[in-house]
């Protein structure tokens, strides 16, 4: 069964894995490369809904070995989380794979599945879940586990770490804004309190999140998935009176995208 990566967004963001970077400052050689036309190219991109992961082997190619860049200045990086232009980036994709890929397709760059599917997002547009993608293996032979995935995101917030890295994730992730990675910030993002009309009664809430928490945990659910589940459920027990919930908690959840 593939694994599932949870991931909370902001409401109004528009989520993609996608990741982009700024000219190279390679190049101080100063001299006039400006080719503008005066015309504004119209850009185009493509999802292949259809598409299967993971990236099949490239014909010909061969596994270790020496890989010979020529470039004008030696790039500052080749940590992902801390790589931004795009001479690093281009070199960086030889080396790495990410949960999707662009496939160029006449002309038109297609996002793909790799280690991951595609994603779904949720009913109320706060989270994307990714499929894990079964079989997929380090150089070393070992397995490529879900939480490794989510342990680079978190990573990527570390920016007293790693200064050079691209900030749109704190951006696109719920509480990104106040995380501040696995070193400084633990390793779990803070889990906000689902909202409720009016609180009638409180009573069973912490009951309520314990199970939703504990639900999540014997079910292999991420940590931060885990406290939303327990929030959820506390959510719905304290908007009635009583200690049980009056709806079904599993079809609350799949309607949250949990």
């Amino acid at each position: 069964m593939a694994r599932r990566l949870n991931v909370a967004v902001a409401a109004t963001a528009a989520m993609a894995l996608v990741l982009t970077g700024c000219s190279s400052p390679s190049d101080n050689t100063g001299g006039n490369t400006n080719t503008d036309t005066g015309k504004i190219d119209k850009q185009a991109n493509a999802i292949d809904a259809s598409a299967k992961g993971p990236a099949e082997e490239i014909a010909g190619a061969k596994k270790g070995g020496t890989i010979t860049v020529t470039a004008q200045a030696t790039p500052n990086t080749f940590d992902p989380t801390d790589i931004y232009y795009v001479d690093s980036n281009e070199i960086g994709k030889l080396p790495f794979r990410t949960p999707t890929q662009f496939d160029i397709r006449d002309g038109v760059p297609t996002l793909v599945p790799d280690l991951t599917d595609l994603g779904t997002v949720s009913a109320d547009k706060l989270s994307w879940t990714f499929k894990m993608q079964p079989g997929i293996k380090y150089e070393d032979g070992t397995e490529v586990k879900v939480e490794d995935l989510a342990y680079a995101i978190k990573r990527s917030f570390a920016h007293d770490v790693y200064v050079n890295g691209p900030t749109y994730q704190q951006q696109y992730f719920k509480d990104g804004d106040t995380y501040k990675g696995p070193y400084a910030g633990g390793d779990t993002y803070a889990v906000g309190a689902f909202p409720v009309e009016k609180v009638v009664d409180t009573t069973g809430a912490g009951d309520q999140y314990a199970a939703g928490f504990m639900f999540g945990l014997a079910t292999g659910r991420p940590l931060n998935v885990c406290g939303q589940l327990g929030s959820l459920a506390a959510a719905e027990v304290i908007s009635h009176y009583g200690p049980r919930p009056q709806v079904s908690l599993k079809d609350l959840a799949a309607s949250k995208g949990l």
